[in-house]
């Protein structure tokens, strides 16, 4: 999805408190509350009224952590996104093909710009478990995680995520989505292959202490997506969270991380972050994948994008 690190804390807006209707969520929603300073409510889910005055709302119910703005609702949920998870739909996935690597004697290696998964193509995975089959053992950062529907694919494909969101209550919502992930039988071993860690991307990156494999970039796009849940989602978020405001810093840190590849997730007709031209493009119905990759010698030095052409 949609995302953006802020440029600092104060840029981060949470919500106006916190609701809890399930007893087994008050110690959860008492730490949350704390965390982003707002008034905690307990209530029964007999008493459940619409927020007041178009608030901004946590609300711990049966069914986890729900954002509540204006009417509106935003839960993480993964589940929905099961069919996309199947071997046979994951590898016509868009994103599948950019984070796509070659397996070539024994190591894996940057696949060309076709990204193709085909049945002549080497280092073909095994057909089987999507969970288990395409990528295992190779580690990826989704650099601005949102509410984590792109990390779930990576970790579909076998990659060990560390996802990175800077918002606090987004963070708390993809955190309530993994949990719920960790319990159901088909995504249970997915999930387990992604972390959560909440901070500035930025200073998250600069702090790894091995390079990634794939960094992924989606920075929330400026203009706005047609798709209806799309912009549902976008409404909400951007209560949260604005456009990206630093993408030469963000995409610096991910250059200075060390990758052996950067995936840019952008509009289909949208610029290039911070004007770098990448290496090579995977487009889809609407969006477009840029594809940077760092040769060896420039991941060893960490800090150099003289491989990246500005227009």
């Amino acid at each position: 999805m949609m995302k953006v690190n802020g440029d600092n804390r104060d840029n981060r807006k949470t919500c106006d408190k916190i609701i809890c209707e399930e007893e087994r969520y008050i110690k959860e929603a008492k730490t949350l509350a704390e965390h982003l300073c707002v008034p905690l409510e307990c209530r029964t889910p007999e008493r459940h009224r619409p927020v007041e005055n178009g608030g901004t709302v946590l609300r711990f119910g049966r069914q986890g952590l729900c954002l509540e703005v204006g009417g509106q609702s935003l839960r993480g949920d993964f589940t929905k996104l099961l069919p996309r998870l199947r071997p046979s739909a994951l590898r016509r996935e868009t994103l599948v093909r950019a984070a796509r690597f070659r397996r070539t004697c024994g190591r894996y290696e940057t696949c060309n710009e076709t990204g193709d998964l085909d049945a002549s193509a080497p280092g073909k995975p095994a057909e089987g478990d999507c969970g288990r089959s395409l990528f295992p053992q190779l580690t990826a950062v989704d650099a601005t995680a949102g509410l984590g529907e792109d990390s779930l694919l990576l970790a579909a494909m076998g990659f060990h995520v560390q996802l990175c969101e800077y918002n606090p209550v987004i963070a708390a919502l993809l955190r309530d989505a993994l949990r719920r992930a960790a319990e159901i039988p088909e995504l249970e071993e997915i999930a387990g292959r992604m972390r959560l860690i909440e901070g500035d991307s930025r200073t998250l990156l600069r702090e790894l202490t091995e390079p990634p494999d794939l960094i992924l970039l989606d920075p929330m796009f400026p203009e706005r997506r047609k798709n209806s849940l799309s912009k549902k989602k976008l409404q909400l978020l951007q209560r949260l969270e604005q456009p990206c405001e630093d993408e030469s810093g963000l995409l610096r840190a991910a250059l200075d991380a060390g990758p052996r590849k950067i995936v840019i997730k952008r509009p289909v007709r949208g610029d290039f972050l911070a004007g770098c031209r990448p290496g090579y493009s995977i487009t889809g119905k609407l969006i477009r994948y840029d594809c940077l990759v760092l040769p060896e010698h420039e991941r060893m030095n960490r800090g150099e994008c003289n491989h990246v052409e500005h227009e």
